[in-house]
C-alpha cells in the first residue's frame, strides 16, 4: 500500500507541476500585460496560479470515492478468485491527509512557476504591439 501511495503521490505531483508550468506558458502575454497595468507580483501570481487550486481540491475529493470503490472491487475479486482477503479499512482522517497532501503538492509545484512569472519581462506586451 505504501508503494501505491508513493506512486500516486508522484503522479499527482507530476500532473500538478505540468499544469502550473503550462499555465504560465499559456498566459505569458497576459502576465506581461498585467505587469504593465501595474499589478504587483503577488497579485499576478494569485490570479494566474491560484485559480487552479479549487480544481485540484475538487478532483482530490472526487478521487476518494472512486478509489474506495476500486479497492472494494479488488477485495471482492481477490476473495473470490484467489481466496485471499485483504483487511483494508477506510478511516475519515484519510480525507484530511489527502487534502493536506494535495495542498502541499500544489504549492510545491507552483513554487517554480512563481519564479517564472517573476522573470517575465514587462516589454513582451510592447513587443507584440510594435509588430
Amino acid at each position: 500500500m505504501n508503494v501505491l501511495i508513493g506512486g500516486a503521490s508522484l503522479i499527482a505531483f507530476s500532473i500538478l507541476f505540468v499544469l502550473t508550468a503550462l499555465t504560465v506558458e499559456k498566459n505569458y502575454y497576459v502576465i506581461s500585460l498585467l505587469k504593465v497595468m501595474g499589478y504587483e507580483k503577488r497579485e499576478v501570481r494569485s490570479m494566474i496560479l491560484n485559480s487552479y487550486f479549487i480544481y485540484a481540491l475538487i478532483s482530490a475529493l472526487l478521487s476518494i470515492p472512486i478509489a474506495l470503490l476500486t479497492l472494494r472491487v479488488i477485495i471482492v475479486v481477490f476473495a473470490e478468485d484467489y481466496g485471499l482477503v485483504l483487511p483494508l479499512e477506510f478511516e475519515w482522517i484519510y480525507i484530511v491527509y489527502t487534502l493536506g497532501a494535495v495542498v502541499l503538492l500544489f504549492f510545491m509545484s507552483t513554487f517554480v512557476s512563481r519564479r517564472k512569472i517573476d522573470q517575465i519581462p514587462l516589454q513582451e506586451v510592447l513587443k507584440t504591439y510594435q509588430e
